[in-house]
Parts: C-alpha cells; structure tokens; sequence
C-alpha cells in the first residue's frame, strides 16, 4: 500500500544534489486542471496506482503541466509507493534515504508540497519537495531526477513549477553540494540559470549542525 497523506491539502499554484537534472530546454503549461494534451483524461487513463499503465490514480486529481508537450506531467502528489520512491532515491545514489525506505515515505508525507514528473505511461521521472510556512520561507529539500532522463529538462521543469507557487515567501532556499564536488559546478550553473544567488552574493550565511548527530529525543531533559 502507498504511503498517503492524512493532513489537508496545502493549495497549488501555477506551477539535483539530485541529477538537478541537466537540465535544458523550457516548459508548456496549461491552464486547464486534468488535462493531457489539452483534453481531460478518460477513467481508464487514470487507472489505479498498481496498475502500472497510465497516469497513477492518486496524483490529486490535478495534472499541473504538460512538459514540453510532449508527454512528460508535472503534477502534485500525496500517496507515496515505498518501492518506487526507493527506485528512484537510488537511481542517485541517496543512501541517507535510501538506508530506510519507510523514514523517507514519512519525510514525503510530512513536506509541504511534492510534485513529480511522470511520462504517459506513470512511470516516475523525477520528483521535487519543499519544506514551507507559506508565508514568509520555501525551503527546497529535494530535487532528484533518475540519471535515465537527465539531459532533458526534467529537472528546470519542477523547479519552475515551485517559484511561483512561493512567489509570495521572500525566501526561497535550497542546499546543493559545493562546487568542487564532482557534479557541483554542473548544478551550480543549473541553479543560476533559473536565476538562484549563492548566500555570498545576498550577503548571507548558512549554517547547519553536522549530519551524524545523536537521536535526542527520548533522552528526558
């Protein structure tokens, strides 16, 4: 059974430590809500999530975007299947994920929005999640693309999806591995197409306590 979302809907808008994607090329949106190609998708276009043929039926009922037209949907998502959320945390090699599959259905519940990208047939491209107030601060944990399709845009596409659904926040963050790491410079000039400054540039800091750090929580203060 997927994991599912029990709290309210957080609204949507219009719209790699990850493979971020290559990501080239540019978006078609659609104005229209359930729509493929322009037209609303029949029944048996949006089948049951385990059929596996056709557009998962628990994508909340809304395909935000139709990506370059051809074929690639953008749309939120709030049911998560354990084994496909696994398969494509390790397409990239996130073993702080990948280590405990039910850790990362709950992260998924637990974040303000996910979207992902899926092809005509539902299988999963790619995905990207924020953490949010909604008023004030966006903070973008995740952006993962499977390596199978990079290169096509997939990748600019979520990302461009988030920025004006968070318009309104005056902060809108994320964290990607530095630039000389074996993939930083490729995804620090992915960010700075889509217009992102490093914190330097806005004159800011970012500060974080390590990673491997002891669970606290049951200890009594």
């Amino acid at each position: 059974m997927p994991c599912r979302q029990s709290r309210s809907d957080t609204g949507l808008g219009p719209g790699d430590r990850s493979g971020h994607g290559g990501s080239n090329g540019s978006i078609n949106a659609h104005n229209s809500s359930s729509t493929i190609h322009g037209r609303v998708p029949t029944p048996h276009e949006r089948p049951n999530h385990h059929t596996g043929h056709g557009l998962p039926g628990h994508l909340n009922k809304i395909v935000l975007r139709a990506h370059r037209g051809f074929g690639v949907f953008i749309a939120k998502e709030d049911a998560f299947d354990p084994e496909e959320m696994l398969g494509l945390y390790d397409s990239v090699g996130w073993e702080g994920y990948t280590s405990d599959v039910d850790k990362l259905c709950r992260g998924l519940l637990n974040s303000h929005l996910v979207i992902t990208a899926r092809d005509g047939s539902g299988t999963l491209l790619g995905l990207a999640r924020t953490i949010s107030d909604d008023e004030h601060i966006c903070y973008v944990q995740d952006v993962v693309v499977n390596p199978a399709y990079h290169r096509q845009g997939i990748g600019r596409a979520l990302i461009e999806d988030l920025m004006p659904r968070y318009s309104h926040c005056r902060f809108f963050l994320l964290s990607t591995d530095h630039e000389s790491s074996p993939d930083g410079k490729r995804n620090h000039a992915f960010y700075r197409s889509l217009g992102f400054l490093s914190y330097e540039e806005k004159e800011m800091a970012g500060f974080g306590l390590p990673r491997n750090r002891p669970d606290l929580r049951d200890i009594a203060p």
